[in-house]
């Protein structure tokens, strides 16, 4: 018990260790540091001595040192601390970015004055090239080829000059232009009021479609104005087509005008149909002699008992007979009309 005391405390006497080395516990011993092996090391020190106990602990086969010196390596490789801030509180990527800026706006004239000559060496590269010419390089002599040249532009500047002296003698005298002749929409606007003698053949209206009004009707235009014109009514259609209008034209430039006509349609008329009621219904004995009143009225009857009205004719019809002798609460659900919406 006694020598458990001693082992917890962490130090023993020479006594103690010969009897914790009999024992083989788990731990090595020390003396100012060395490292003692066996009973011999301690004859190298004088009484009283101090015996320092060292237990071992159990644990891997190591690496973990490895590991941290490899992670080590991993940080210190990395150069990116933008993300860091210096002694100020500023994150470094903001330092950085502000001291881009600054020398940025101060190489700013420099830019410009490198952009500016830039601009002026390509402009005089430019006008140097036009001065020289595209083929400024090439040299062509050829005194047969000059003399050709000079002689077909002779030849063509006199071939046009004949031409067109040919073209100036054959015209002649320029004719005077024709007068044009008057509408008749221009006598009725009073352009040709002011002649007296009625000679003139271009004043006269001459045109197929219009007719001149008999001489009965004479005396009923001499009290109307000149230029006016006169609406005729029209009573009685003579086809069911829409006539033209035909203007006429009389001798002192009244023009009557006929108003188109078209046939009258009543209003109120309404397709003739046979109202289906109950008792024809249940009268028929198959659909096809429903297919004999017409869509019109299978549509009026499947509407008044609230089916769908729509479809071929063949539908309709077997769409009715369907609900001939059944009451309304007991219409199939397929066949009943959608109910509008509020």
């Amino acid at each position: 018990m006694k020598m458990k005391n001693s082992v917890l405390k962490g130090f023993l006497t020479r006594e103690e260790y010969l009897k914790a080395s009999n024992e083989n516990f788990d731990c090595y011993f020390t003396v100012n540091g060395q490292l003692i092996r066996s009973c011999e090391d301690l004859d190298n020190f004088d009484d009283p001595i101090c015996i320092k106990i060292h237990p071992r602990l159990r644990g891997g086969k190591g690496g973990f040192g490895s590991m941290l010196r490899a992670i080590g390596n991993q940080i210190e490789k990395t150069n990116n601390n933008d993300m860091c801030r210096d002694l100020s509180g500023r994150r470094i990527r903001d330092v950085n970015a502000e001291a881009k800026l600054k020398e940025w706006y101060a190489n700013a004239s420099e830019r410009e004055r490198a952009k500016l000559d830039r601009f002026l060496e390509k402009q005089k590269r430019r006008r140097e090239a036009l001065a020289k010419g595209p083929l400024h390089d090439h040299k062509f002599n050829d005194p047969e080829f000059s003399r050709r040249k000079e002689h077909i532009s002779a030849e063509l500047q006199e071939a046009v000059e004949d031409l067109l002296r040919k073209i100036v003698a054959d015209s002649g005298p320029a004719e005077p232009p024709k007068k044009r002749r008057k509408l008749w929409i221009e006598t009725i606007d009073g352009y040709d009021l002011s002649s007296s003698d009625g000679a003139d053949s271009d004043s006269d209206i001459s045109s197929p479609d219009l007719d001149p009004e008999p001489s009965t009707s004479k005396s009923t235009q001499d009290n109307r104005p000149v230029g006016t014109i006169r609406i005729a009514d029209v009573s009685k259609p003579k086809s069911d087509k829409i006539e033209k209008s035909n203007p006429t034209c009389s001798k002192n430039g009244s023009v009557d005008v006929q108003e188109p006509t078209s046939p009258k349609v009543d209003e109120h008329q309404t397709p003739n149909f046979v109202s289906i009621t109950d008792k024809i219904l249940n009268g028929v004995s198959s659909p096809s002699e429903l297919e004999s009143y017409g869509l019109e009225s299978l549509k009026q009857a499947l509407s008044s008992k609230g089916l769908k009205c729509g479809g071929t004719l063949s539908e309709r019809a077997s769409r009715l007979f369907s609900v001939r002798d059944l009451d309304p609460a007991d219409y199939p659900v397929k066949l009943l009309a959608a109910k509008p919406k509020k």
